[in-house]
């Protein structure tokens, strides 16, 4: 993401015409508000709210301070070749005080180790947990078609070449061999749809995620029930991306107060959807 919006604003601009301070501003400001991910919940603060164990300790006057993804951040821009001059690129951020006309905006770096954070934290708060199919069923069906049918001799030589190359000592393809090559080939991914993103979670929700395997650049919302005119889709954050989506947790206070939980460290709000208040 963070990759994307930096050659972003290479395709929009052109370096050898920006002679001033003011242009680097006004377009990186106009680059900023287009963004795809700016509609999309997640601030730079909530980086420190994450179980993210990863971090840089660097030492100031006096104190030790740590930097979340510090070294993360360095390995991207010097592998972008990120230049100095857009490491200096200034847009205009919404600012929190309400109590300042003078201050609703304020001037910040665009591609900073706070912006980074801000990518970071919406990417954490909206992704949805993907893994593309497995290539070993669709070579195994077409193996088998293209080797003279199930049984014939070369197939079956191709199979104990399969299984051995798998690890099989005796040359005999079993049914958990296929999920060696899952691991190494099935992608598990993140990816973020930002018309599903902007969709509210419910506990009970009326739609579901359908997508487990990402073969097309898309997922499904699907009902799950009739819904009302003007009723608000809703879905669940929990278990994303399963294609057999079911209740984690019963309708105890227990299971209320688990689902809070899970909802609060991943996702940083409390729930109060209709089936945690009857909780």
């Amino acid at each position: 993401m963070f990759i994307a919006q930096v050659q972003q604003y290479r395709n929009n601009n052109s370096y050898n015409t920006a002679n001033s301070n003011n242009s680097n501003t006004t377009s990186a400001s106009s680059l900023f508000s287009s963004s795809l991910f700016d509609s999309l919940c997640g601030e730079v603060d909530d980086i420190h709210s994450f179980s993210l164990d990863t971090c840089s300790k660097v030492s100031n006057e006096e104190k030790l301070v740590v930097l979340p993804f510090q070294k993360e951040y360095e390995i991207i821009t010097n592998a972008i070749e990120l230049t100095q001059l857009e490491r200096s690129i200034m847009t205009t951020m919404n600012s929190n005080n309400d109590d300042d006309d003078n201050n609703d905006k304020s001037l910040s770096l665009l591609f900073s180790l706070q912006s980074f954070y801000k990518i970071i934290s919406i990417a954490q708060r909206n992704s949805i947990s993907l893994s593309t199919q497995s290539p070993f069923r669709t070579y195994y069906q077409e193996m088998i078609r293209k080797s003279g049918g199930r049984g014939s001799d070369r197939q079956q030589n191709i199979v104990s070449n399969i299984a051995t190359i798998l690890g099989s000592n005796d040359g005999k393809l079993t049914r958990n061999m296929d999920k060696i090559v899952e691991e190494k080939c099935a992608v598990s991914m993140g990816g973020i749809f930002t018309l599903t993103a902007m969709m509210n979670h419910s506990c009970a929700p009326n739609a579901e995620i359908r997508g487990g395997e990402y073969v097309d650049c898309s997922i499904d919302i699907v009902a799950k029930r009739d819904v009302r005119c003007g009723e608000e889709i809703t879905i669940s954050y929990l278990n994303l991306g399963s294609q057999n989506s079911h209740d984690q947790t019963s309708n105890s206070i227990i299971g209320r107060n688990r689902r809070r939980k899970e909802l609060s460290s991943r996702y940083l709000f409390f729930c109060q959807c209709t089936r945690c208040r009857k909780n």
